[in-house]
């Protein structure tokens, strides 16, 4: 689940959002946590996780197909989805959480 949700939200950065990722999943890729940790991440970068969090929830569950390519069945697209949202809801009671940004990108 953890992997499906991470390179979900991973395959929505843009390419102009790149510095932004890198910085996201820096822990997770180099330093090889177990988790991603937001705890440093600039509000401008969190608001544009958060975008991207949001924009791989939205084709996860339209398509159930996950970043890789994996199509899942009902039921695990679901489950997933259920655990997706309650992350995101967690992401936007975060006090660097700004609806409706990063405006413009």
């Amino acid at each position: 689940m953890f992997d499906v949700i991470t390179e979900g939200t991973r395959k929505h950065f843009r390419t102009e959002e790149a510095a932004c990722a890198r910085h996201c999943f820096l822990k997770l890729d180099e330093l090889f946590q177990q988790y991603i940790s937001l705890d440093e991440v600039h509000p401008g970068c969190f608001n544009i996780f958060v975008r991207a969090c949001e924009s791989g929830l939205a084709e996860y569950q339209s398509t159930g197909v996950t970043a890789w390519g994996v199509q899942h069945e009902d039921h695990r697209v679901h489950r997933i989805a259920r655990e997706w949202s309650e992350l995101i809801k967690k992401l936007h009671a975060d006090p660097r959480y700004i609806a409706g940004e990063p405006a413009g990108t």
